[in-house]
């Protein structure tokens, strides 16, 4: 019978030894998990049914307690991502009286990626740029965004594209 409690102890003994030893874990666990994927990758189609048909086959004879603790340490290994708002400002108008986009920024707790032109208006293809350009990982949050830029990037592309059809609200 495992105790129940040793996972809590182990954390803690990692952390009573430091952050360096703390950082060696985390390395070591992440190439034990690379390994693992390259390993499932060699996998023939076959091999993989097999695996998965074994795998299904042990769940199916667990007991709830066993599929709660199962349940808990999948939800531990999670890796949370972190967020990345991404909020704009405009000034000014243009020709036609619509507000120029001066200004996108995107930024968290961590770090914080800014796009401008000097006070010269943001093209479609400078945001679009901008937000292809920001991390892969965190998860992007824009306030009011679309609703606003949307329309200002499809006018824009529509201007410059005449294979594309613009079909508003």
């Amino acid at each position: 019978m495992t105790d129940p409690d040793a996972a809590g102890r182990i954390v803690e003994m990692t952390r009573a030894r430091g952050a360096e030893y703390e950082r060696a874990v985390e390395a070591r666990r992440e190439r034990e998990r690379e390994r693992k994927r390259q390993e499932r990758r060699r996998l023939t189609s076959e091999q993989h049914n097999r695996e998965r048909n074994r795998k299904h086959k042990a769940r199916t004879l667990q007991t709830p307690e066993q599929r709660e603790r199962e349940r808990e340490r999948r939800q531990y290994r999670k890796k949370l991502r972190p967020f990345l708002a991404i909020d704009g400002e405009g000034g000014g108008t243009d020709y036609e009286g619509r507000q120029n986009y001066l200004l996108m920024a995107a930024a968290n707790s961590e770090e914080t990626h800014v796009r401008h032109r000097d006070g010269e208006h943001l093209t479609t293809h400078d945001c679009l740029e901008f937000l292809l350009t920001l991390p892969a990982e965190p998860i992007l949050v824009g306030y009011i965004f679309w609703d606003m830029t949307q329309t200002r990037y499809c006018e824009e592309l529509w201007e410059r594209t005449t294979d594309l059809r613009y079909v508003g609200y």
